[in-house]
């Protein structure tokens, strides 16, 4: 099954709607059910990471951004890249593996330009910070074509 382009915005607007207020597992819900759908949708790829993150479930977080490919990598903002960098970082050190955490917080203090998964990020505008001050979320009308 394949959703409209309204339909797969409404999924994506939920999903950030859930999460700006709080509900982080209704928002992983929403974006989940995006995915099941469209498999390769970028931001929903992006947003999924974001909201393990925000449920505080960091082995699911570390998993997701080990997998990162070349194809999600290409399409993320320096400002997603970078957020998704500071959002494994923070799951190595809740994960107890504190120097991974460093050597990974130093490299992009550095500005190797590193995304989670080590490939460089294309230039996309700027992703918004969340009020929660986590990282960057990435409104859904920012996501890629």
């Amino acid at each position: 099954m394949s959703l409209s382009r309204s339909e797969s915005t409404a999924l994506m607007v939920l999903a950030y709607f859930f999460l700006q207020t709080g509900q982080p597992d209704a928002a992983y819900r929403a974006v989940r059910a995006l995915l099941c759908l469209e498999p390769d949708h970028s931001w929903a790829r992006y947003f999924v990471i974001v909201c393990a993150d925000a449920k505080g479930d960091y082995e699911r977080v570390l998993t997701l951004t080990e997998r990162l490919d070349a194809a999600l990598s290409a399409v993320l903002s320096p400002e997603q890249s970078k957020a998704l960098t500071l959002i494994r970082a923070r799951a190595l050190q809740k994960s107890g593996r504190s120097a991974e955490a460093q050597a990974l917080t130093a490299q992009l203090i550095a500005g190797s330009g590193a995304s989670a998964a080590g490939a460089p990020a294309a230039d996309r505008p700027a992703a918004s910070a969340s009020a929660t001050n986590r990282p960057a979320a990435g409104k859904p009308e920012e996501r890629a074509p």
